[in-house]
């Protein structure tokens, strides 16, 4: 992921996991990840991703740079039933 270039997971299913990477400028800058909801989807300080639910949930990692900030998105989709 990079700033401004958002991406989609499609057909995620509950148990998966998934590790986001980050590109930050520079390269030790603190970058920081969010999820729109831990109930759905959870994500720890390394971009690692566990999926707890069939929703769709977004994964934000914004870091800080001469006071602006920079993020990006992944949103992350269910897997659809049959």
């Amino acid at each position: 992921m990079s700033p401004g270039r958002d991406i989609t997971l499609e057909q995620v299913g509950p148990d998966t996991h998934v590790t986001l990477v980050a590109n930050a400028f520079p390269r030790d800058a603190l970058i920081v990840w969010e999820s729109s909801d831990d109930s759905i989807a959870s994500v720890d300080s390394f971009g690692n991703v566990i999926v707890h639910s069939a929703s769709p949930v977004t994964i934000t990692a914004h870091y800080t740079k001469n006071g602006m900030t920079f993020a990006a998105k992944c949103v992350i989709n269910p897997e659809e039933g049959d």
